[in-house]
C-alpha cells in the first residue's frame, strides 16, 4: 500500500499580525479560515472537500490528524487556492493594518498586507 504524500509547509513563521477587513460583513464566510476564524494573511489553502484554511492552521491540524478538520475527509491531491476564482476574490479583499488601533492608517488589499506589515512603523519586529 502506497503512503499518501504529506501536506507540509515550510517552517517559516506566519505573520503575527492578522489583516482587519474594512467591511467584515462583506467577507464571504467561505473565505474565512475554518480553524482560526480569521481572514488568512497569506494565500490560503483549500482542501479537496473545498474547505479553506490558513497555511499555518492547516499545517498544525494535519500534524494531529491527516484529514480535513471540518469533515474529516482524507487529504488527496494538491491543496491550493492559487489560480482559482476564490483566490482572485480573496486577493482583492480590502483590509486595514493590524496596528490601526495604535495609529497605522494603512489600508490596502489582503494580497498587499504581508508586504505592509514587514515595513509598518507600528509593527514590533
Amino acid at each position: 500500500m502506497r503512503t499518501p504524500p504529506r501536506y507540509t509547509i515550510d517552517s517559516q513563521e506566519s505573520p503575527k499580525a492578522v489583516p482587519v477587513p474594512l467591511k467584515p460583513e462583506d467577507i464571504p464566510s467561505d473565505l474565512i479560515c475554518a480553524i482560526c476564524m480569521c481572514l488568512p494573511a497569506e494565500t490560503p489553502v483549500i482542501t479537496s472537500c473545498q474547505h479553506l484554511f490558513c497555511h499555518d492552521c492547516l499545517n498544525k491540524a494535519a500534524k494531529v490528524q491527516y484529514c480535513c478538520p471540518v469533515d474529516r475527509t482524507p487529504f488527496t491531491g494538491e491543496l491550493t487556492l492559487r489560480g482559482s476564482l476564490a483566490h482572485r476574490i480573496w486577493r482583492k479583499i480590502p483590509v486595514k493594518c493590524a496596528h490601526h488601533a495604535t495609529g497605522c492608517a494603512w489600508t490596502g488589499t489582503v494580497a498587499d498586507f504581508s508586504n505592509h506589515i514587514q515595513i509598518c512603523a507600528r509593527s514590533a519586529r
